[in-house]
């Protein structure tokens, strides 16, 4: 696969990502997607923690799907049976239950995506990255106000537009690691400096020599 393919699954799969919010099995399309974008990327940048920042952020992100599908599905559909069955409190603490966990899981996704983009944000530089990771970030607390979740959607769309907006240049590099340059080379010796003369007669002798070839003077 080339960079154009990488970049065009992973920015595909982060737009379906962001539509699944809304409608999840379109989510779980662009999860694969994504993850399989951002392993060529990681590859093409020689960076693996890239992908396994991704990896992270994706499995904590389908363990909050789930956790969403379930309130979801006891909110439309198991609802009133819970509340028949046990007066609304076994309802109740599902629900409960079911929120906390879609809030943590989001939270620790957020947090390993917004790793996964600032480095690839420092590599590619396309600074959208690292505006789309924040913004992911600060969307996963608000979650539990619902309002986290817009915020999300609007994220997963500067992603998809940042893969997009990527270019095939190498980037720059990360902290730490400096761009080696080649030693400036060495001034030539000049013919004058390589020969020696003795002191004692003022003949011309070999640079390695010893003693003078003329007067047997030490050199």
């Amino acid at each position: 696969m080339t960079f154009e393919s990488d970049r065009s699954l992973a920015g595909v799969g982060a737009l379906l990502i962001g539509i699944g919010m809304v409608f999840p099995p379109l989510g779980f399309v662009g999860i694969i997607l994504l993850l399989v974008g951002v392993n060529g990327l990681a590859n093409f940048y020689g960076d693996r923690a890239i992908f396994s920042h991704a990896l992270w952020g994706l499995l904590f992100l389908i363990i909050g799907f789930a956790a969403a599908i379930v309130l979801v599905f006891v909110g439309l559909l198991g609802g009133a049976f819970f509340i028949i069955a046990t007066a609304g409190f076994g309802a109740i603490g599902l629900v409960i239950g079911a929120l906390v966990v879609g809030f943590v899981f989001f939270l620790l996704s957020a947090v390993y995506y917004r790793k996964s983009f600032d480095i690839l944000r420092d590599r590619s530089g396309e600074g959208l990255f690292g505006t789309a990771g924040t913004l992911l970030f600060i969307g996963a607390i608000l979650t539990i106000i619902l309002i986290g979740l817009f915020l999300m959607l609007i994220a997963w769309i500067i992603v998809a537009v940042a893969f997009f907006s990527m270019r095939a240049g190498p980037g720059v590099p990360p902290p730490g690691v400096g761009v080696s340059v080649p030693a400036p080379p060495a001034p030539p010796v000049s013919a004058v400096a390589a020969k020696r003369f003795c002191s004692n007669c003022g003949a011309e002798n070999k640079p390695d020599a010893t003693y003078c070839a003329s007067c047997g003077q030490k050199l």
